[in-house]
């Protein structure tokens, strides 16, 4: 009876580990950034974090503008990996969650044509998902799920997976979290 047991059972059961960017299930190289091509000024995640408030939401507004359907696919790229890198800090990624820059990463996701602006959406959606504390209801009811599923759904084996993890993240966060 006992053998069976211990061999049904595994620490590794009962941990929890990352889904987006974990390197057991995928290697994912990191995005190329050119800070001179951005239209505002690249700041790394712990010169973010030193910004005063306002700073940081002009600093995301000029972001989320950056993003505008007038943008070259190659440039919201960029945007996107400046994105990847302030979500290195839960503190930043919770301002981003909670702005609304993560409604527009919603719409561009589910809008875009091109599969690897909404593979590199999933994937920044996935990484905010996974350091932010709280999720705006405007974010749960702004299409998340919808678009994330979408997602998973897609013919483009690089849409789906990283919305797949965005989705295992966000189902966790939701298990996670109190009534």
């Amino acid at each position: 009876g006992g053998e069976v047991s211990e061999l049904v059972y595994c620490m590794a059961d009962v941990q929890v580990r990352p889904i987006v960017l974990n390197k057991k299930i995928e290697r994912v190289p990191p995005s190329p950034l050119n800070p001179k091509t951005l239209p505002f000024e690249c700041f790394s995640a712990a010169d973010a974090e030193t910004l005063s408030p306002d700073d940081f939401d002009n600093h995301v507004g000029a972001v989320q503008q950056s993003l505008s359907d007038k943008t070259s696919i190659g440039d919201k790229l960029n945007v996107l990996a400046h994105i990847e890198r302030l979500c290195q800090s839960p503190p930043l990624c919770d301002a981003l969650a909670a702005s609304e820059l993560s409604l527009t990463l919603v719409r561009i996701m589910r809008r875009s044509k091109s599969p690897q602006l909404r593979a590199r959406v999933a994937h920044v959606v996935g990484l905010l998902v996974r350091h932010t504390s709280l999720l705006s209801v405007d974010l749960q009811g702004g299409g998340l799920v919808v678009a994330l599923t979408e997602g998973v759904r897609d013919r483009e084996v690089r849409v789906r997976r990283p919305s797949m993890a965005a989705l295992g993240e966000l189902l966790f966060y939701v298990a996670s979290q109190e009534d």
